[in-house]
């Protein structure tokens, strides 16, 4: 099985797919650095996420950080049901960037 990828759409928006863990988030960790670089807005679609863990979380946090970093406005789509009670349960849903 291949790992998880995330897609450029164009214009910002991307497409996160597969299966997020704590094997397989540090890769495409490495390999989604500075994707959010020339967009002054950035939408993260995750409805084809299949499977999450709290790495998967933590990944969508480290995101919010580079955005941040870089004045980029990011949100994301479609969070999966798991991956909302691992933040829930983490006590952060409130931050997480949720648009339809």
């Amino acid at each position: 099985m291949s790992g998880p990828e995330l897609v450029d759409r164009g214009e910002g928006r991307f497409q996160l797919c597969g299966e997020l863990n704590m094997r397989t988030v540090p890769d495409l960790y490495r390999a989604s650095a500075g994707f959010v670089v020339g967009h002054p807005r950035v939408r993260v679609d995750l409805a084809e996420v299949h499977h999450t863990d709290s790495a998967g979380l933590a990944l969508l946090i480290e995101w919010m950080r580079e955005a941040r970093d870089r004045n980029v406005d990011i949100a994301f789509q479609h969070l999966p049901d798991q991956l909302l009670r691992i933040a829930r349960a983490s006590g952060l849903a409130d931050i997480l960037p949720v648009t339809d």
